[in-house]
């Protein structure tokens, strides 16, 4: 799976736009396609950092609601749910790798549900809100099924991604029954 999505705060909140947008511009030059949830704050900026590279991949976006006119002017595909916060599930099973920058509830519940199914987490430093208050290369519970990576730089960040997609690890999903690790 080329696939990367990326997650974080949708408002204005977002603390670091320059950041989510070198994840985005990162996630191109590696030559991966960006996930995300298609809508404003880090999702917009890192679709914009992903547009400002020549790259082979194309950016997602998973929608909460049924207007394909709400997602960013930075999404290559829109996908209109009507599904609110159950997207989140769709935007993280899409995806080999998820980063996270920032973000409040529904970010945190993002992260959930990559560690129950299984995804790679990376936690970008300096984003604020969850990503921040999280322990680092620590688990989200005591089944210890998918570790949480932090990076403190970009090129900290290329590093484990690369790390992370090229490796043929997996994690199982909680849910399967089975645990690798």
């Amino acid at each position: 799976m080329k696939q990367v999505a990326v997650i974080g705060s949708a408002g204005s909140n977002n603390q670091q736009p320059n950041l989510a947008e070198s994840v985005g511009a990162l996630i191109a030059q590696e030559g991966y396609s960006l996930i995300c949830g298609g809508l404003q704050g880090v999702m917009e900026d890192a679709c914009r950092g992903f547009k400002s590279v020549v790259s082979r991949g194309v950016t997602v976006g998973i929608l909460p609601g049924q207007d394909p006119a709400a997602a960013n002017d930075w999404v290559d595909i829109v996908i209109p749910t009507g599904l609110d916060v159950s997207r989140n599930g769709l935007v993280v099973a899409s995806a080999k790798v998820v980063i996270a920058i920032g973000g409040g509830a529904g970010t945190l519940s993002e992260l959930a549900l990559a560690s129950q199914l299984g995804r790679a987490m990376i936690l970008m430093h300096g984003g604020g809100g969850w990503t921040d208050r999280l322990e680092a290369d620590d688990y989200l519970d005591d089944r210890a099924s998918t570790p949480i990576r932090h990076a403190y730089s970009i090129d900290e960040c290329r590093q484990i991604l690369r790390e992370l997609m090229e490796s043929d690890k997996t994690y199982g999903a909680i849910n399967s029954g089975h645990l690798q690790r």
